[in-house]
Order: structure tokens, then sequence, then C-alpha cells
């Protein structure tokens, strides 16, 4: 099937926000914690896409699709573009809208907020399905920089995802931490491995990057337990 890549990126935003509200719903509706939501969606997401290759890898993306990956404009990668565009936009909305400040309110006590009249629901729908949508431009964006795409492509992202919200002052109860926090903590982790490579450590860089991501964690989760 030839579809244009305008609809390929529109089917895949929504598939990406689809799923953002179905989580949110067994989160509002179903009363399920949402760590378990988002791993089990993960798992669930994981299998559907390795039955659906076949063990087969994909190597034929269409140019259109490419250009999202390994594009530029006067000569700024997309991805760096997109980057600094969803950036940009995050920290507006949860700083500058009202809507980011419920959304601060929701995350930080659920109740208060729910008993200073908030929609509680609401926001907690809106923002798995922002997350979701979110994620959906991301894999547009990384995907088509691979060669050959494999149906395990992401495996371990979990971890750096947590990794950086929780060492960049997200609180793990929520209500606290900043877009800008996070991303600062991105670029520390991403050049770990940088680094790592430099110090010529071989096949073992790999584990050593995710011993440092544990240890980063561990440190991010004691210092927001000292703060109590």
């Amino acid at each position: 099937m030839n579809w244009p890549i305008a609809a390929v990126i529109a089917a895949t935003l929504a598939t990406g926000a689809t799923v953002g509200i179905i989580n949110g719903l067994l989160v509002v509706v179903g009363r399920v914690p949402s760590i378990l939501v988002t791993l089990g969606m993960l798992t669930l997401l994981r299998g559907v896409t390795e039955e659906l290759l076949g063990g087969e890898w994909i190597t034929d993306l269409p140019p259109g699709l490419r250009e999202l990956g390994r594009g530029d404009w006067i000569g700024v990668p997309i991805s760096v573009w997109t980057a600094g565009g969803s950036l940009a936009g995050m920290m507006l909305l949860a700083h500058g809208t009202q809507t980011g400040r419920r959304m601060y309110a929701v995350g930080d006590h659920a109740e208060a907020a729910r008993l200073a009249g908030l929609p509680v629901g609401a926001v907690r729908l809106l923002t798995f399905a922002l997350t979701g949508t979110l994620t959906a431009l991301a894999a547009l964006i990384s995907v088509p920089q691979l060669s050959v795409i494999e149906s395990g492509y992401g495996s371990g992202f979990e971890l750096f995802v947590v990794t950086a919200v929780v060492v960049g002052g997200t609180s793990i109860r929520g209500g606290a931490g900043t877009i800008a926090g996070t991303a600062l903590a991105a670029l520390l982790l991403g050049s770990v491995g940088t680094v790592l490579i430099h110090l010529k450590l071989g096949d073992a860089a790999t584990y050593w990057q995710r011993a440092v991501q544990g240890v980063f964690i561990l440190a991010a989760v004691m210092w927001d337990h000292a703060r109590l």
C-alpha cells in the first residue's frame, strides 16, 4: 500500500494518540496504576510488532519518509528542528497555559485538584493522549534514520526515558519537575555513551552505560526522598 507521506504521518500520530487515550482510560476508568498500564501496553505492542514482522526486517522505506529522519532544512537536521519545536511547545504548555498548571496540580495531588473543581479525569486523558502523540512523532523522526529496521528497535529506551525524567528533577510522586530539566538530563545521558566509547571499552561500553544509568536513577531518587 503506497500511502502519501502526509497520510502516513497523520496515521502514525493518530495511532500514538489512540494508544495514549487507551492507557488514560485504563488509568482513569479502570483505576490501574499508570506505571503498570504503560509497561503492559509497551509489552503488548512490542509483541504485536514482532508478530506482524515475523522476524523480517524493514529495508524499503519510501524516500519521503527517509527524509524525515535524514533530511535537513537550511542546514539543520529535521530531527533537531522537531526536537526543538517539541521542547518549546511543551515548555509553553507546561508553564504558560492553564492546561499546564492543571497538569501540575493533578500530578501533585489528584484529590486536592478534584476538590478544587478541576476535571481530573479529563486532564489525565489529555496528558496520556499528548504523550502518545509525542511518542509517535519521535518514532517518525528516529526510525527512518536507520538503514534496516528490526522488530526489536527501541528496546531499552524505556530505561533511558525514566532516567532522564528522574535525573531531570521530576518528582517520582508527581507535581514537580520541568521540561528543560528533562531535556538537559537527556543530553547528559546521551553524552555518557559517547564518553564510554572514547574510553575504548569495546562491547563492555553498553553494559557500563546501563550501570551508569542505574546509578543516576538511584542518586536522583535518593535526592528526591531527602528533600521531603
